[in-house]
């Protein structure tokens, strides 16, 4: 009996000491999570007046001749980072973030001559795709291998991925490409591009015609949700509900909708639910350099959107986050994650603002729009089938845009992976819904 009590005591000991440990480490993320997001709003702050002081002095590039860029370092607090050319006595930085605190670290270029040099180096590539004939083997070679260009602001460079790096590879970018003094060259010949798309077989070998419910009642869409492309359950695909938009239509009319991907859907097709039952038609799409995004009109009086996610009940809010912050955490909810513990799955943090992507094989290059991410899994699960168009968001449920891309490194599922989120709402000419459910 008293071995009993001892036992029960010291379990009870145990547990009493473990609690803490768990409620510490929550309470430590929180704070980074606060941090993070008073970080993006200084951070949506700077570029707002960054904005303005180039409009107001017609400064050449995207951002004013001492900026350098900015990130959220490892505490959750926002670094800016400046050339020489800036005053600190000047205050400037620590006004428009409106915190007299902030980090300001010096760089030697700035973001404008970098990322001026990442739209140089994309033009002669499209100019050298169109005449593949007359380029030289080593040429041939650096088109076919370049993976991608991103801006890493962290370190103040343009990193070039090529598959099969060599230093005949590098000498040939240089000579072809750029010999600028901030490029940086990683290899990434692993890479290969994940599987987001789940084709859905048809058990019964033949087409099923699904009747129309007999009760009619309002029913909630979810960011992160499953939708079809076609009602045929021999060829459809499982995809994934972005985020809720609304749009004006001919006639002055404002209606309702949501982005999803526009790899699947053309203007005018169709989306189903899982029963075959159409709720909308795709009203616009783009899948080429400007973007990836389908728009699609719920169509269906059955049907509604909400700003709610399917999974995790976040509620996603309207600030759009213009661009996150280098840094920013980022979580998606998508449909290839119905049935997994971590629906609501932190897939890494925001590497690049600017990324380009050129996977010559495929006949795809994507310009900056397209935000790049990296992230090394931790044991939760990696991108899944169904994921494609799933909605990408921050802590706060600020919306960072909808899944396009991932690229393995280590081509299984426990590794390490490249994200590729996209920012086609200006494409698709519509806007935020700003209430809870429509």
């Amino acid at each position: 009996m008293r071995k009993l009590i001892s036992i029960m005591f010291v379990l009870v000991l145990l547990v009493t000491m473990t609690v803490p440990a768990v409620s510490a480490q929550e309470s430590i993320e929180a704070q980074r999570m606060s941090r993070e997001i008073a970080a993006n709003n200084q951070y949506q702050k700077l570029l707002a007046h960054l904005t303005e002081e180039k409009l107001a002095s017609h400064t050449r590039g995207t951002n004013t001749d001492y900026y350098g860029g900015a990130y959220i370092n490892d505490n959750g607090d926002l670094t800016v980072c400046v050339t020489d050319t800036y005053d600190t006595s000047s205050g400037i930085v620590e006004t428009y973030t409106r915190n007299d605190n902030i980090s300001i670290v010096y760089v030697d270029y700035t973001y404008a001559e970098i990322y001026n040099e990442q739209q140089r180096i994309h033009n002669i590539y499209m100019q050298l795709r169109q005449n593949k004939a007359a380029l030289s083997p080593g040429e041939h070679a650096v088109i076919s291998n370049l993976r991608s260009t991103y801006i890493d602001e962290i370190n103040n460079t343009l990193v070039v991925e090529l598959s099969g790096l060599t230093s005949e590879s590098i000498s040939t970018f240089r000579s072809v490409f750029s010999n600028a003094p901030f490029l940086v060259f990683e290899d990434v010949s692993e890479r290969t591009i994940a599987n987001l798309t789940a084709a859905i077989e048809n058990k019964a070998a033949e087409e099923k015609n699904v009747a129309a419910p007999t009760s009619v009642r309002a029913t909630s869409l979810h960011p992160g949700g499953t939708i079809y492309n076609t009602a045929s359950t021999s060829t459809r695909y499982a995809l994934s509900i972005g985020y809720p938009v609304y749009f004006t239509v001919t006639g002055g009319a404002t209606v309702r909708g949501f982005v999803t991907t526009g790899q699947h859907f053309d203007a005018g097709d169709y989306v189903y639910n899982e029963n075959g039952t159409v709720i909308g038609q795709c009203v616009r799409s783009v899948f080429n350099t400007a973007g990836d995004g389908a728009l699609i009109r719920i169509t269906n009086s059955n049907y509604s959107i909400s700003n709610i996610t399917e999974y995790e009940a976040q509620e996603l809010n309207t600030n759009y986050a213009a661009v996150p912050a280098v840094g920013t955490t980022a979580y998606m909810e998508g449909a290839g994650h119905i049935n997994v513990e971590h629906a609501h799955l932190k897939i890494g943090e925001v590497t690049s603002r600017s990324a380009r992507y050129y996977w010559d094989a495929y006949g795809f290059a994507t310009t900056d729009l397209v935000l790049l991410q990296h992230t090394h899994l931790n044991n939760q699960p990696g991108p899944r089938e169904g994921d494609l168009g799933a909605v990408v968001y921050k802590a706060d449920g600020g919306i960072i845009g909808t899944l396009s891309w991932a690229f393995s490194d280590t081509g299984v599922i426990s590794g390490s992976y490249v994200y590729s989120v996209t920012n086609a709402i200006s494409q698709l000419d519509c806007d935020l819904w700003l209430e809870e459910e429509w």
